[in-house]
Order: structure tokens, then C-alpha cells, then sequence
């Protein structure tokens, strides 16, 4: 996944200009996203819709679980 995809253009990478630090965001960027490619991978969508579908329904899923239970283990 290209950063200025996500941050809405290469002005962020353009100012910064640091090739370290957006191997670094693409990473975290990767890791974010894998819970999601993961399981359309394993269902095997092939049309990009579907699979842009079932990567926001599994994150959103998997990232609000582990906020939950982090807040539940911090706050409890």
C-alpha cells in the first residue's frame, strides 16, 4: 500500500523526505491492514470490492477487540 494513499498525497513524504521513516509508516501501514488481508486471502475474494469490504469489516473487528480489551486490562 503506497503512503500517500492513505494521507491523501506525497505532501507528508515530499516535506520530510526521509526514506527510512516511510519504510517504517509502509510497515506499520502492513500490519495494520493484515488481520483483514489475512482473511481474504483465506476466503478467496478476488474481486477488489470484495476484498476492500471484508479488510474494513475484519480490522474494524480485530482493532476494536484489542482497544476494548487493552481498556479493560488498563481500567479495570
Amino acid at each position: 500500500m503506497h503512503l500517500g494513499y492513505c494521507f491523501g498525497g506525497d505532501a507528508l513524504l515530499s516535506s520530510i523526505g526521509n526514506a527510512a521513516l516511510e519504510g517504517m509508516v509502509n510497515h506499520i501501514l502492513q500490519v495494520f491492514m493484515l488481520p483483514g488481508e489475512m482473511v481474504g486471502r483465506l476466503l478467496g475474494a478476488r474481486a477488489t470490492e470484495d476484498r476492500m469490504m471484508i479488510r474494513t469489516l475484519i480490522n474494524m473487528l480485530v482493532w476494536n477487540a484489542v482497544v476494548v480489551i487493552g481498556a479493560f486490562l488498563i481500567f479495570r
